[in-house]
């Protein structure tokens, strides 16, 4: 029996209106730190079509019961565009198209007055991204100090601070939340989202991995579970879950030293050095320099972030990807799942990856998983 979908359609205030079983065509998209997307088409004369609201809350379900898959969330949105059509022969066509909980982040700007508590910040990742969260669409976000108006976001909770990950420093000032928070996660390595934990109610959460770790480090071979205690996932042509596997190592525009150049003129501007001491190390002629304009930083502080996030964006390029396949013995929704850390090995290359993106479409009765992985490291 193949894997089986259900939809629950909810009004603005959460409440449960329709639950759908069948339709012509259902494609959707979750993204770590990013926005998720969901792409709907029914009949034009379905009934249920009369039940989507404006940001009505779309919850999308999915079990495999042959395959010891029970029931579970798989993506939750809000419907945000329809779109009706009728076909040259004449077949009518409603289409709901709807986004991610964390498109409420995208919504909101750091709308605060620069060189404030507000805008200018300097502490552990979490701590700085929830402070943010909360002044621009939390509970904190009314107005006065904020500018202009309230940024309150009906039944937004901030998830208690636990302080996680690696200083960071920043002035973020009329910059939208959501690309501020994408920034700092890419920065300090940790993970964050919008969680739906009720009738209406969302709740910021922060991670250092949003899934678990599955991958083959610390692997205990008396047990078979890794450092962490989980099953490691592996996957490789051997195996038979990965296909169209490519890698390639490319050093051509890789810069491994960068000085920042801060606030101020000619012999009094600020300056910061930061070098890639390893990849410098790895040929006689391996130091390649660059520079960076950074007016708007003025603490040693803040160039050796923008400095160390420069060298990352430009140090060398390792392209490892493949496609997954869906086999009985490691299955999407069982034996690993969206956020989660994995490992990937070709010949003699092995590098931990994590499932960033989920795709799956649904159409004629088939189901189609595709992922999107990145590096970890």
């Amino acid at each position: 029996m193949a894997p089986r979908y259900k939809i629950h359609i909810k009004d603005q205030s959460g409440a449960l209106v329709g639950i759908l079983t069948d339709w012509k065509s259902l494609e959707f998209k979750r993204k770590l730190n990013d926005i998720g997307e969901c792409t709907l088409e029914l009949s034009g004369i379905d009934s249920h079509i009369d039940l989507f609201d404006l940001d009505g809350q779309i919850e999308i379900w999915r079990c495999d019961q042959d395959n010891g898959i029970a029931w579970y969330l798989e993506f939750e949105g809000l419907h945000r565009t329809e779109q009706r059509e009728t076909k040259d022969n004449g077949e009518s066509l409603y289409i709901s198209k709807g986004v991610g909980y964390n498109d409420l982040l995208n919504r909101r700007i750091i709308l605060y007055n620069s060189s404030s508590a507000y805008t200018d910040k300097s502490a552990n990742g979490e701590t700085t991204m929830k402070e943010y969260v909360d002044e621009n669409a939390g509970p904190s976000a009314t107005s006065g100090p904020r500018l202009l108006e309230s940024g309150v976001t009906t039944g937004l909770s901030i998830e208690a601070d636990a302080a996680a990950g690696a200083v960071w420093t920043g002035a973020q000032a009329f910059k939208n939340l959501l690309s501020t928070l994408q920034d700092i996660s890419k920065s300090v390595s940790l993970d964050f989202g919008m969680v739906g934990v009720g009738a209406a109610l969302f709740e910021f959460q922060v991670r250092a991995i949003w899934g678990a770790d599955r991958t083959n480090v610390g692997l205990v071979h008396a047990t078979g579970l890794n450092a962490a205690g989980n099953t490691p996932i592996v996957f490789a042509l051997e195996f038979g879950n990965m296909i169209n596997p490519v890698y390639s190592l490319s050093r051509a525009k890789e810069i491994t030293a960068v000085v920042s150049m801060g606030q101020g003129l000619s012999g009094n501007r600020i300056l910061a050095l930061k070098t890639n001491a390893p990849a410098i190390a790895e040929s006689t002629w391996n130091l390649r320099e660059s520079s960076r304009g950074a007016n708007n930083e003025y603490t040693t502080a803040q160039l050796d972030s923008g400095g160390d996030a420069f060298l990352e964006d430009n140090q060398a390029k390792e392209i490892f990807t493949f496609d997954v396949m869906q086999i009985p013995s490691c299955l999407y929704g069982r034996d690993y799942f969206f956020g989660d850390l994995v490992t990937a090995r070709y010949k003699n290359i092995e590098r931990q990856k994590k499932i960033i993106g989920v795709t799956i479409k649904l159409e004629n009765g088939r189901e189609d998983i595709s992922l999107e992985l990145s590096d970890v490291g």
